[in-house]
């Protein structure tokens, strides 16, 4: 079993970061990204390119953000999808380090 601060468990929470990035959950793939980055720096350092990589992350993920609070429904974000109603998937967050738990499709 890898611990929490494993190489393999941080990229693990980098890729989930990118998959919920993909699916527009943008403020749990934030806590992902930033949770991946926390450990990264502990265990890499800060100027390890798999750091830098997380960094970049974050960077295009606030991007996409800003650029998606300022053009709702324009659709090229979502790949065309109907923004959603639901005030937890485009919220403001104040992030910290915990990391989500991700949950299945409703039925």
């Amino acid at each position: 079993m890898l611990g929490s601060q494993h190489p393999n468990t941080l990229q693990s929470m980098r890729n989930v970061g990118k998959a919920l990035e993909t699916l527009g959950r943008f403020p749990e793939a934030e806590l992902m990204y930033r949770a991946a980055l926390l450990g990264r720096v502990k265990i890499l350092g800060d100027d390890h390119p798999h750091t830098r990589q997380v960094k970049q992350d974050l960077e295009g993920l606030a991007a996409v953000m800003s650029t998606e609070e300022g053009e709702k429904g324009a659709g090229y974000l979502t790949g065309g999808r109907q923004e959603s109603d639901d005030p937890d998937i485009h919220a403001d967050t104040s992030v910290g380090v915990e990391v989500p738990r991700i949950s299945g499709p409703s039925s």
